[in-house]
C-alpha cells in the first residue's frame, strides 16, 4: 500500500525533475507511484492519452522510467559527460506497457555509492 501523502510529495518531486531535465516537454508527462514487487524497486512506461505515463514506487524509480523512456523511445541521452535532448514532436508513444524489476538492492535517493576499486 502507498502512503497518499508521500506519494503526492514523490508525484512532485518527479514532476519537478521532469520540469528541469525536459522543460519544453515536461507538460507531456504525467507520474504515478506504484508498490514496490517483492520488496524491489520497480517502474512502468506507458502511453496514454496523447501523454508519457512514467510510474514507480519512489522518486529514484520514476527518473529510472524517464530515463529508459528517454533512451528507448525518444533516442536521447542524460549523463554526467553531456546531454542529448533533442525530443522528437510529438513524443514518441510506447506500443505497449512497460514493467521493469530492479533486481538489485533497493535505492533510495541521495544514497552514497563507493567508487569503484582500481
Amino acid at each position: 500500500m502507498v502512503d497518499a501523502k508521500q506519494a503526492q510529495a514523490t508525484r512532485a518531486a518527479a514532476q519537478a525533475l521532469i520540469s528541469r531535465v525536459v522543460p519544453s516537454q515536461a507538460r507531456q508527462f504525467v507520474c504515478d507511484v506504484i508498490p514496490p514487487e517483492n520488496g524491489k524497486d520497480v517502474f512502468e512506461v506507458e502511453s496514454r492519452d496523447g501523454k508519457i505515463v512514467l510510474r514507480g514506487n519512489n522518486g529514484v524509480a520514476i527518473a529510472s522510467a524517464l530515463n529508459h523512456y528517454l533512451k528507448t523511445y525518444a533516442h536521447c541521452h542524460v549523463s554526467w559527460c553531456g546531454n542529448q535532448l533533442e525530443l522528437p514532436k510529438p513524443l514518441p508513444a510506447v506500443p505497449a506497457r512497460e514493467r521493469i524489476v530492479n533486481l538489485e538492492l533497493p535505492r533510495k535517493s541521495g544514497q552514497k555509492v563507493k567508487p569503484p576499486l582500481n
